[in-house]
């Protein structure tokens, strides 16, 4: 029993040197710093979904007030669970690869972030492929910023050649295969591009509003016209 008691002791202190010490993190306490990551990324992760939720779901989702309530509160839950728990698994795993190592590294970060990004947002859903495709943005002009700097791409200005490539391919694989691109986004693209091929029959075609079904006769608008134009739950599936 005593020496059960020691050999706990010693285990005990182990951890308290190994986690609550500063070196080599930048934190006094590494516990306590990956609670506080886990207490900022539900905070955060409810804060921004919850808003955004909302107004989405306002503006474009259909069904019962009920059906809407428990759709705000699904997302907001999802956004502020994985983000916290990612927040605390990342900051955990790094502290942990530190001190066996000794040292910090930027590597630890890669590491870390690969393993706990696979782990928490690997599943696709509608919550997590906005936050992935969010962060590949800002990854794809990070990382082009930090070869400039590096002297590994020519000093220009890469903003606007993103923005000419991102145009320039989406609207290729719209004319050569829509069905390659997200169903929200091709069904918009559709309204955006097609459908004003269409030949005009009606001055109110050219409103960019939809008027009033009492007004509809006045000006020779049929209700049908209005099923040309893309729902808004098709266009906005997932929110």
């Amino acid at each position: 029993m005593k020496e059960n008691k020691e050999n706990s002791f010693f285990i005990y202190k182990f951890l308290l040197e190994k986690f609550i010490s500063k070196a080599p993190c930048n934190h006094q306490s590494c516990i306590i710093s990956s609670v506080r990551g886990l207490r900022n990324g539900l905070y955060y992760g409810a804060k921004i979904r919850f808003m955004h939720a909302l107004v989405m779901t306002i503006l474009f989702k259909k069904g019962s007030l009920k059906s809407k309530i428990n759709h705000i509160i699904t997302l907001t839950l999802e956004h502020a669970r994985n983000l916290g728990t990612y927040v605390f698994s990342y900051k955990s795993l790094v502290c942990i690869l530190n001190r066996l190592r000794g040292v910090q590294s930027p590597f630890h970060s890669l590491i870390a972030g690969a393993i706990c990004g696979g782990l928490i947002f690997g599943e696709k859903s509608g919550v997590n492929t906005q936050i992935v495709l969010y962060l590949f943005s800002r990854v794809i002009q990070g990382s082009a910023e930090l070869l400039i700097k590096k002297g590994l791409l020519p000093d220009w200005s890469f903003y606007p050649h993103l923005a000419m490539i991102c145009w320039a391919v989406v609207m290729y694989l719209f004319e050569d295969n829509e069905s390659t691109l997200q169903p929200s986004l091709s069904t918009s693209m559709k309204f955006l591009y097609k459908e004003s091929d269409h030949k005009v029959k009606y001055l109110t075609q050219f409103l960019p509003f939809t008027l009033p079904a009492k007004f509809s006769k006045k000006f020779r608008f049929r209700p049908e016209e209005r099923q040309r134009h893309p729902s808004i739950s098709q266009q906005f599936p997932n929110q």
